[in-house]
């Protein structure tokens, strides 16, 4: 089910977001490293991982449990994304090519994917 979340959701989604973070705020300043982190961590983390919850459940044939699954995981998925994320993310965005980063963050997802599916079952 990650497989199929990762390759037709995560995969093309962070593609394209993580261009739009660069062509908005450029550079690896500290400044921008800051815009960045808050967009991806405050508009795109908590709007994403409401589709990413829901979109797991249907995946699991759980369709009638999506909302409450959405409503019971979302909240506490968000603070524990933000535990290892923000931190994460300011280390790439200030330190890693833009060409390469989203090869870091799939790097950092190992854990991250691994909690997901712990905290999932």
């Amino acid at each position: 089910n990650f497989s199929i979340l990762g390759g037709f959701l995560v995969g093309p989604t962070l593609h394209v977001w993580y261009g739009n973070l660069a062509r908005w705020f450029p550079g690896q300043s500290a400044k921008a490293t800051i815009k960045r982190t808050i967009a991806d961590q405050f508009v795109f983390a908590p709007s994403f991982l409401a589709v990413f919850i829901t979109c797991h459940s249907i995946i699991e044939g759980k369709y009638n449990l999506a909302t409450q699954h959405l409503s019971d995981r979302w909240a506490t998925t968000v603070v524990a994304n933000w535990g290892l994320w923000i931190p994460a993310q300011i280390v790439n965005f200030r330190f890693t090519p833009v060409a390469y980063q989203v090869l870091v963050s799939n790097i950092t997802a190992l854990a991250w994917n691994t909690y997901l599916s712990w905290s999932a079952h």
